[in-house]
């Protein structure tokens, strides 16, 4: 509370704004101000303050789908499973998503007659690890949802991240779709809520479903100050001491080295295997051969030995992963970010390293 109390103070707040002020212009109201600005940034014409990730994206299939047609429909999932290759690491991965697989699955479907109405693409696709389909492909995706008058909708709740991968502005990566959404607290890590940003009459018709879903609360206020406290913070890159934050480009960066210098260690490389090989953004799913007490017993053991805590969540690899036929039985997310951005590489180094020498399997 109280570095959200210094949050307002950074950035001129001091009264609230009700009911979502959706009728003030941005001079007028701060949630429309960062509204209009961040519409402005990522090249579309109007934005929409949502107090979560998951009424975002729901709002935005009702209205690419219209709700009679979205209750009558089933969804079409476009899977890369059956393109699974093995790494040299030893890991089975899944690759990311590309126009082919999109296009055949569109062309395939037994829809009768098709309805298919939105293509929902992740950018990054956080479940295999950050991959980002190619842009070349993305641009194809954009093309081909044109041509057959498909809304091609983006889950950019990393989008953020994905900016580093391409090496492009947010508008660019916003650009080929005709909706977007992004999470303030994945990556630039603010309270919480979503801004839903696309047309002004998708973006008038989302505040309608606001309504309709109870979003508009009394006061978003304590969000939106949070949550743009933390774009200016992890985006823009001012810090509430006035230095420079730390990048996305430069959180993937450190993030490859780290990935290389472990995969590359002898004894380390027995032990953990990283899919994708090299990090495509800031993120990376990490494999590792001891069973998730094992892990937990020698992260307690070297935190209490070393003072370095390699990691805070870790999942058991279940029988229908590919990596459990190669002998992983945990995995975990590693990010980089503001607060391990600072640590040193040689740290990382270190604790893995005692980590490899203290499992026996």
């Amino acid at each position: 509370m109280a570095s959200l109390a210094e949050d307002c103070k950074r950035v001129g707040v001091d009264q609230w704004d009700t009911n979502g002020d959706f009728n003030k212009r941005g001079d007028e109201s701060f949630l429309k101000g960062i509204e209009e600005k961040l519409a402005n940034e990522f090249g579309k014409a109007d934005a929409v303050f949502m107090p979560s990730g998951v009424m975002a994206q729901s709002i935005a299939l009702l209205i690419h789908a219209s709700y009679r047609e979205l209750l009558r429909m089933e969804p079409l999932v476009v899977s890369t499973r059956n393109k699974i290759t093995r790494q040299a690491n030893g890991i089975l991965s899944i690759p990311a998503m590309t126009f082919v697989d999109v296009r055949d699955a569109v062309e395939a479907t037994t829809l009768d007659p098709p309805r298919l109405t939105t293509l929902m693409l992740e950018l990054p696709h956080c479940e295999i690890g950050g991959k980002l389909t190619s842009w070349a492909d993305v641009q194809k995706m954009s093309e081909y949802c044109r041509r057959h008058k498909i809304r091609f909708h983006c889950d950019g709740a990393r989008i953020f991240e994905a900016t580093a991968g391409y090496q492009k502005t947010l508008s660019k990566p916003a650009e080929p779709f005709d909706s977007v959404y992004f999470f303030f607290y994945k990556g630039l890590g603010g309270m919480l809520g979503a801004m839903l940003l696309g047309s002004k009459d998708f973006c008038e018709r989302a505040r309608i479903w606001l309504r309709r879903f109870g979003g508009n609360l009394y006061t978003l206020m304590p969000f939106a100050v949070s949550g743009w406290s933390g774009y200016c913070k992890n985006w823009v890159g001012i810090k509430s001491d006035g230095c420079a934050g730390y990048s996305f480009v430069k959180k993937r960066d450190k993030l490859q080295t780290i990935v290389r210098l472990l995969s590359s260690d002898e004894s380390i490389g027995k032990v953990i295997a990283f899919d994708p090989q090299i990090p495509f953004v800031n993120m990376v799913h990490c494999y590792l051969k001891p069973s998730v007490d094992e892990c937990d017993r020698l992260r307690d053991q070297i935190a209490i030995d070393y003072g370095i805590e390699l990691y805070v969540r870790i999942r058991k690899v279940t029988s229908d992963d590919p990596s459990f036929r190669e002998g992983f039985r945990s995995k975990l997310e590693l990010s980089m970010g503001e607060g391990n951005g600072s640590v040193a590489t040689e740290v990382f180094l270190r604790g893995w390293k005692v980590f490899a020498a203290g499992y026996h399997g």
